[in-house]
């Protein structure tokens, strides 16, 4: 095992780094096969997670929820969904490590999105005009398609890991790197209770 602050090798069972005095205590990020396991109030390693190259400047926190999938089957009432999962989900907010590239290339894929979100009605409108009332769908749908795309764009241009539970001790969640992953103790299945 491996400090995720120094990268000094580390014995397994040790409650610091005896190369930078990181207690392992403090920052007791798991993994369980390939879930990434973080308890509340936690920092992580500070390598990215995308790639496990040494992570820039520390970030933002970024908040993440989660809800019961069975929650999914009120999609059949789409306002109903939304109420019931913003009442029932869980939150938890922590900075995700990033190298420089990756931090570039989500900042790229959100500003991409977000323009051709907002380019939209602008291009709908202008085509609208271009020809005429008779092919008055294309525009129409042009411009829905284009800000649909944005949103996905922006939505999976800031993904970086997702939750897969959280609950009031801890959160579980996929997309980590495995050689991310690899700097960190794998968690036996039955030990966390779920």
């Amino acid at each position: 095992m491996n400090c995720g602050t120094c990268d000094a090798a580390v014995a397994i069972g040790a409650v610091e780094c005896t190369a930078c005095g990181l207690s392992f205590a403090s920052t007791s990020v798991f993994r369980r096969g390939k879930l990434l396991v973080v308890p509340r109030d936690t920092t992580l390693p500070s390598w990215c997670v995308l790639c496990d190259k040494r992570a820039a400047d520390a970030t933002k926190k970024t908040e993440f929820s989660w809800h019961n999938p069975w929650i999914y089957v009120l999609l059949l009432s789409p306002l109903i969904y939304v109420v019931v999962a913003l009442i029932v989900r869980k939150t938890m907010k922590f900075q995700v490590p990033l190298c420089s590239e990756h931090r570039r290339r989500r900042s790229r894929l959100s500003w991409a999105g977000g323009l051709c979100f907002l380019a939209a009605v602008p291009v709908a409108v202008a085509l609208g005009y271009a020809l005429g009332e008779e092919w008055m769908a294309v525009p129409i749908l042009t411009g829905l398609g284009m800000a649909l795309g944005g949103l996905i764009v922006v939505a999976r241009g800031s993904a970086t890991i997702a939750a897969t539970h959280i609950d009031q001790h801890r959160g579980l969640f996929r997309g980590a790197s495995e050689a991310f992953l690899k700097r960190l103790i794998d968690l036996p299945e039955g030990l966390l209770g779920f």
